[in-house]
């Protein structure tokens, strides 16, 4: 180290408090760099402030796992990335679908889904789009969609199956009719409670959402918690199935309506807490 000047060391050992004048005097003065100052760079030629607003989502062919909620908040509530792993990848082009409930037509007479669970109209078939997103060609080839187009579209799924299950159609009352019945209204549903419903409506589709449940909207409104859990239970190809009573258990525990699997597990009997990655009582998440 460099030798203090003699008049430093007469105001150092002057003070109050010699050593500590003598560490600040090292810090400040002898082990600080020297700031050498840099020339103007031109104009043109400064690097661009980066802004330090979040950037937009970009997931291109990464997986759905390797996007983070933060990142996916600019484009879609958070929760459609968790109703994107109950749906499950289908694909980048049209599949025959795997539903239960068509396991008895023909291969011709079967649907087929797309990316997180969409089922192509006839109308997407002849366009080659699917809201806005094109996934075949003028010749009727097809082009692969990406895993963030694909959340794209089952953000709209989303939209269009809630705004239909919430609608009254051709005489029949939706999910805000039931619920002004009740003297209750979707706007006053807890958001964890209506993430969990636009799950439903996405998984058994719109109409059949508003028309077929009801309870479950009593449920909601009162914040039943097993209540709700019992009624939004239901059939897989006509029967009660643990993939479905998992997926019950995984909509609960991801909108934040439960906590442990125990709260539910009396009403949702074929599920597994390690199958549907739900604690298993409070304790075991400590």
């Amino acid at each position: 180290m460099r030798n203090i000047p003699k008049e430093e060391m007469d105001r150092i050992n002057a003070s109050e408090d010699p050593l500590g004048s003598l560490m600040g005097y090292i810090t400040n003065k002898i082990d600080a760099p020297t700031a050498v100052p840099m020339p103007a760079m031109p104009v043109e030629q400064q690097p661009k402030q980066e802004s330090m607003a979040m950037p937009a989502l970009s997931m291109g062919q990464d997986t759905v796992e390797n996007l983070s909620i933060s990142e996916a908040q600019e484009e879609t509530n958070p929760y459609v990335i968790d109703i994107s792993d109950f749906e499950g990848w289908h694909g980048g082009v049209p599949k025959i679908t795997k539903d239960r409930s068509e396991a008895d037509k023909g291969e011709e007479e079967k649907s087929r889904d797309i990316g997180f669970g969409h089922k192509l109209t006839d109308a997407e078939e002849e366009s080659g789009y699917i809201h806005g997103i094109r996934f075949k060609d003028s010749n009727g080839n097809n082009i692969p969609i990406t895993k963030k187009q694909g959340l794209q579209i089952l953000r709209e799924d989303i939209k269009e199956n809630l705004r239909v299950a919430r609608a009254d159609v051709e005489g029949e009352a939706g999910w805000d009719t039931k619920l002004e019945a009740i003297g209750a209204s979707w706007e006053e549903i807890d958001p964890r409670y209506q993430n969990a419903l636009s799950s439903l409506a996405m998984n058994v589709g719109g109409t059949k959402a508003g028309r077929e449940w009801t309870y479950v909207l009593q449920a909601a409104a009162n914040e039943n918690v097993q209540l709700f859990a019992k009624e939004m239970r239901r059939l897989d190809g006509g029967k009660h199935t643990d993939a479905m009573d998992n997926r019950v258990a995984k909509e609960l525990y991801r909108a934040g309506i439960i906590e442990s699997f125990d709260e539910v597990a009396s009403v949702l009997p074929l599920a597994d807490a390690r199958v549907a990655g739900v604690p298993r009582t409070i304790l075991a998440q400590k």
